[in-house]
């Protein structure tokens, strides 16, 4: 899942480009801030990678910009604790 934002009339925009399950090839699921959905299908793997190409470069070219995911990063932990994963 990749989440995309913009700006537009001063306003925060999100959106989501996801795989989602298909009774036959691959499917992609773009979900726009107004709630539509626009499902795309390919074929194949192959066809799925670089309909996805497609799509990221199109919302690219409309001003979306790629959310990065809160990195999990490893503290040190005091002597006989195990060590745990914490979100930055």
């Amino acid at each position: 899942m990749v989440h995309f934002a913009r700006r537009r009339f001063g306003r925060a925009e999100r959106l989501t480009v996801r795989t989602a399950p298909a009774l036959r090839g691959h499917r992609i699921v773009v979900r726009h801030p107004d709630g539509r959905r626009v499902v795309h299908d390919f074929p194949d793997y192959s066809a799925r990678y670089l309909g996805t190409v497609a799509i990221q470069a199109e919302l690219l070219r409309d001003g979306w910009r790629p959310v990065r995911a809160p990195r999990e990063r490893t503290t040190a932990a005091p002597c006989g604790r195990p060590v745990r994963a914490v979100r930055a």
